[in-house]
C-alpha cells in the first residue's frame, strides 16, 4: 500500500489522492492483515538527514497502528512471500 507522507502530512495526501504510512497502518490493522508492504514514497523521504524522516520513520509510524502485522518498505525489484 503507498505511504506517500509521514502522518503530518494527511491532508495533503488526501487532497493528493494519496495516503500516509499511518493510514496504510490502520487500513491493515481494520483488516486484520498480516503482513503490509509500503510503497510510493515521497522522494523528501528516501534519505534521511538531521531532523528529517526517512523511510525507516514512515515504517514506525505504520507498525504503530499495526502492531500484529508485519510491516515491510519496498524498494526498486523488492521481492515479498506473502
Amino acid at each position: 500500500m503507498q505511504a506517500t507522507f509521514d502522518s503530518t502530512l494527511e491532508q495533503k495526501a488526501v487532497e493528493g489522492g494519496h495516503s500516509t504510512s499511518s493510514m496504510a497502518g490502520r487500513f491493515a490493522h481494520s483488516i486484520q492483515a498480516k503482513k503490509l508492504v509500503l510503497t510510493h514514497f515521497s522522494m523528501r523521504y528516501t534519505t534521511a538527514g538531521e531532523g528529517e524522516l526517512g523511510v525507516a520513520e514512515l515504517q514506525q509510524e505504520a507498525q504503530k497502528e499495526c502492531p500484529q502485522t508485519i510491516v515491510h518498505c519496498a524498494e526498486d525489484f523488492s521481492v515479498f512471500d506473502i
